[in-house]
């Protein structure tokens, strides 16, 4: 059965660099709900900020140029990489058998960016080096996110702050905003 992307399910992943911005900007909000005052500029900005998190934590994706580490036991031949889309890797670094730090050299791996999920793979031609045996002992930095928000992710995040703004008390992204969102949607074996 296939199940949603979930950060729950990812151990061992961190958000080193959050995204500037959320999904859509004050403005945008402001025009699709007819406010013309500043008196609410404050509470809406934190409304765009918690639905964009929502929206990555539904879809398993990143809205805005973030940074991540996704910390393994040990290198595999195959490494997805969550909240895509990737955009580089920054390092990848383990602990030696003697527990020192090491950085991997990028000659020893492939950065496949063009799958979904995107993946590390080992060069056919190289070996993984050999990590001590203690958990977390590789370390994955990567660079990942839109850089600006597709139309329809942007418009499930007006639709949700729209119904926060009109329902305080609510703390659910509406369904037609789901609907909007489901597409983008990591779904992990």
């Amino acid at each position: 059965m296939l199940a949603p992307f979930s950060l729950e399910d990812t151990l061992g992943l961190k958000l080193i660099t959050a995204a500037s911005a959320g999904a859509v900007t004050l403005d945008a909000v402001k025009a699709h709900c007819s406010i013309e005052s500043s008196d609410w500029d404050s509470m809406i900005g934190g409304f765009i900020l918690a639905a964009t998190a929502m929206a990555q934590d539904f879809t398993g994706r990143a809205f805005g140029a973030q940074t991540w580490e996704l910390a393994l036991d040990d290198f595999a031949d195959e490494m997805e990489l969550p909240r895509g889309p990737v955009t580089g890797i920054t390092s990848i670094t383990y602990l030696d058998t003697n527990r020192a730090t090491q950085t991997l050299s990028s000659a020893i791996y492939i950065a496949d960016l063009v799958s979904d999920p995107q993946r590390i793979v080992r060069d056919p031609d190289a070996s993984w080096p050999d990590t001590d045996d203690v958990p977390n002992a590789v370390t994955i930095r990567f660079a990942t996110g839109y850089a600006a928000a597709p139309f329809a992710v942007q418009q499930a995040v007006l639709m949700t702050v729209a119904n926060w703004f009109q329902d305080r008390s609510s703390a659910t992204i509406p369904p037609g905003a789901l609907a909007l969102l489901r597409p983008f949607r990591v779904i992990r074996v």
